[in-house]
Formats: C-alpha cells, structure tokens, sequence
C-alpha cells in the first residue's frame, strides 16, 4: 500500500497542478474581458497550484516514502484544505468547474483518501516520531 500511496501522491498532485494551470492560464489568465487585476490572480495561483503539485510529489517520494508522520499530515492537508477547498468555494460562489473536472477530481480524491487510509496504521503505530 505504501507504494501506491507514494505513487499516487506523486502523479496526482502534479497533475492536478498541470491541469489547472493550463485551464486557468489561457481562459483566465490571459482573457482581456478580466480586469488586470483578476487576470494577475488567475496567472499567480495557476504558477501557485503547480508549485504546490511539485511539492507535494516531493514530499511524497521522500518522506512519505520513509512513512515519516508528518509527511502523512502533509498528504491529509493537502487532500482536505487544498482539494476540498473546492467545495466552500462552490457553495460560497455557486459556481463551480463543470461535470466532467468535477468526476476528475472525485477520483483523484478517491484514490488520496484510499492512499491515506492504507497508509495510516503503518505511519502511526510506529514509535513516536
């Protein structure tokens, strides 16, 4: 199980980053219907959701790796603040990505949440880190 977590936390997170910086960049990033303003929010969270991709696929090829406990927080902040961000933000907006994204991410925070769980009892029953 430690394998497919480190593996899914590696090709996911840098998916999702590549995925939405080439979704935001040019429908938003570049749209001269936006003010300069949004479109400099667009461009720098795209540049921000593919750092944090990098990241976490290092995180995981590391740490994670080694069932280090932080790494295992890393992994569960990153699954329930940085992909579950995706629900406040639909309810708050009522907006959202359209049907097919939205099946995309559902899968990939599957198999994150499967990954987590085989991992848990491994990271935490060894000795206090």
């Amino acid at each position: 199980m430690k394998s497919f977590a480190v593996w899914v936390f590696t090709l996911v997170p840098l998916a999702a980053g590549i995925a939405l910086a080439a979704d935001l960049l040019p429908r938003h990033g570049f749209d001269a219907a936006w003010p300069a303003h949004a479109r400099f929010h667009a461009t720098w969270a795209a540049t921000k959701f593919l750092a944090l991709g990098v990241i976490v696929a290092l995180i995981a090829q590391t740490a994670l790796k080694r069932e280090e406990r932080w790494a295992w927080w890393a992994m569960a902040t990153y699954l329930v603040l940085g992909i579950g961000g995706i629900l406040p933000a639909m309810l708050w907006h009522g907006d959202g990505p359209p049907m097919r994204p939205l099946l995309m991410i559902a899968v990939m925070t599957l198999l994150m949440g499967i990954a987590l769980a085989g991992t848990a009892r491994p990271v935490f029953s060894q000795r206090a880190q």
